[in-house]
């Protein structure tokens, strides 16, 4: 099997590391090694071949998947490079900008076998409990309330603003509630500022209403939050009418490291209906901060290799295009705090200094 990885920054590398990890599950096992090839502006330390041309790689290698890891305001261009392929393609999120053309992304997508959007926190353990938790006990939605960011101040990514990490959060509240349940967009309110190397006018935070069929959905998400903040609270409806709470946070107090409670708030003395701490694996890695995303990694293989349907539904194509146009009415419709400035003197910091806990 091969593997093209176009863009070899943060996202590229992590990408690679996942497709390691999955050679070294792979050694003892009677498969193929996965061969990883890359396309990048720039040469790369290490073994595996880079090269500059996105056609005269595909021509040459006809790689089975393709991962598009480029930074955010890349992946139209990336996307449209790749019209015909008929591989799997995975796409770091967002899909796109929202001044991309959306219709366009969807037709260069179309021979593909199948498309995921990396939606990492599917692929935590959390993530499934909460979701079978809710199907076996036939709850319904009430109130949703999450906040989602981090502190990207001085970071040396482009980013297309807080529209990239707020996407988490709304994948999570749509698959915990089944794929049928897609969010209404309200109202959003946004803050700017030149919090990141891509402009002096940058999205850095955003406010969301939106609806659930008829729960209510408020969130904030940000990229000057200083700390990791990852936090997800669901009011749920039981058949009788009582009420159920679930507290979900992720990558707390390292990346991978998730926690679940499920309680009746009406027997605030009970024990927990439900309390799971994981680290999702991470353990058992021979890399940290990959465990989810080397789950959608295998995923992605065992469908292109021999059309396994994955446990975890892939955020397909027509599931990434949809949240796309939700986010771009959460922005292009936010109403604005203003543009300040916060960067103040320092330089971009180095990437190479720098952790994969800090840069995640």
């Amino acid at each position: 099997m091969k593997v093209l990885i176009i863009g070899l920054g943060y996202a590229g590398q992590r990408f690679l590391n996942a497709f390691s990890e999955l050679n070294l599950e792979r050694a003892n096992e009677p498969c193929d090694t996965i061969e990883t090839i890359c396309v990048n502006r720039s040469p790369v330390r290490g073994a595996i071949p880079v090269h500059g041309d996105i056609a005269t790689t595909l021509k040459k290698y006809k790689p089975d998947i393709v991962v598009v890891s480029v930074s955010d305001g890349e992946h139209y261009s990336v996307l449209q490079q790749l019209q015909g392929y008929r591989g799997f393609v995975i796409c770091e999120k967002p899909l796109i900008n929202c001044s991309d053309d959306l219709l366009r992304i969807g037709t260069s997508m179309q021979s593909t076998i199948g498309f995921g959007m990396d939606m990492v926190e599917r692929y935590s353990e959390i993530t499934q409990a909460l979701r079978n938790y809710v199907y076996d006990h036939d709850l319904t939605l009430s109130r949703v309330h999450f906040i989602w960011g981090k502190d990207r101040i001085n970071d040396h990514r482009r980013t297309s603003g807080a529209v990239s990490e707020i996407i988490h959060s709304l994948d999570l509240i749509e698959y915990v509630m089944g794929n049928a349940a897609h969010l209404e967009f309200g109202h959003s309110v946004g803050t700017y500022s030149d919090f990141s190397i891509s402009g002096s006018s940058i999205l850095d935070s955003l406010y969301i209403g939106a609806k659930l069929n008829k729960a209510v959905v408020t969130g904030y998400s940000s990229f000057v939050n200083i700390v990791r903040q990852r936090t997800v609270d669901f009011v749920f409806n039981r058949p009788d009418g009582t009420n159920v709470y679930a507290h979900a946070v992720y990558d707390t107090p390292y990346w991978d490291y998730d926690q679940l409670t499920i309680r009746d708030p009406d027997r605030p003395d009970d024990p927990p209906l439900v309390e799971i701490t994981t680290d999702n694996g991470t353990s058992r890695m021979s890399t940290p901060t990959i465990a989810k995303l080397t789950r959608l990694v295998r995923a992605a293989v065992d469908y292109t290799e021999n059309r396994i349907q994955p446990e975890i539904p892939f955020c397909d194509l027509d599931n990434s295009l949809r949240l796309q146009q939700l986010l771009n009415r959460m922005e292009q419709e936010a109403v604005s705090v203003g543009t300040y400035r916060i960067r103040g003197s320092r330089s971009p910091a180095d990437p190479s200094t720098l952790s994969a806990e800090i840069l995640g």
